[in-house]
């Protein structure tokens, strides 16, 4: 399945940075607790090693409910399936265009997303499925329908012709003789 995976290379599982960099917080309290109660140089003070893992168990006790908590409450609750996934932005994307019985406004979401996400892997599948829609969407013109953000590669060439700028922005439309 894609969200367990980097799209770039589908062996290499992903793991949230977040995640791995707070475990790895709570992992060195441990460590430190027992390098302190091993290595400590005798004929010093040092305190009682069940008061040390006490005190260590309290802490990392104390952070994993102060974590959990925050991460409850940081987002609502649809957004939550991400927050806590390992789902990237190009899976995301990727997935919203491939899903099976996506409709013409979920599949027009791809033109929300940062090209070079989509682009590589899927770009000739949407091309191929702007032009088969294009007709109808100028037709029907639903409100979901913006062609100025529809890269002009996209768009069907006599429409680009038609449109003129209308998606280049302050660029000039570059059409081939």
């Amino acid at each position: 399945m894609l969200a367990h995976t980097s799209v770039d290379h589908p062996s290499v599982p992903v793991t949230p940075d977040f995640v791995r960099v707070d475990f790895e917080r709570a992992l060195s309290v441990l460590v430190c607790t027992h390098l302190y109660i091993e290595h400590y140089p005798d004929g010093e003070v040092k305190l009682a090693s069940s008061v040390i893992w006490t005190a260590a168990g309290g802490e990392v006790g104390l952070w994993c409910t102060v974590y959990l908590v925050f991460l409850l409450t940081i987002a609502a609750p649809n957004m939550r399936r991400t927050l806590l996934s390992t789902e990237n932005g190009r899976v995301i994307c990727l997935e919203a265009f491939l899903k099976e019985g996506a409709d013409d406004v979920e599949k027009f979401g791809i033109f929300a997303y940062n090209s070079l996400m989509w682009e590589a892997r899927i770009g000739g599948e949407v091309k191929e499925w702007t032009f088969s829609k294009w007709k109808e969407w100028e037709r029907e013109n639903p409100k979901w329908f913006d062609a100025r953000i529809v890269p002009d590669e996209y768009i069907p060439r006599e429409n680009l012709k038609i449109m003129g700028n209308l998606t280049g922005g302050d660029e000039e439309v570059r059409l081939e003789a």
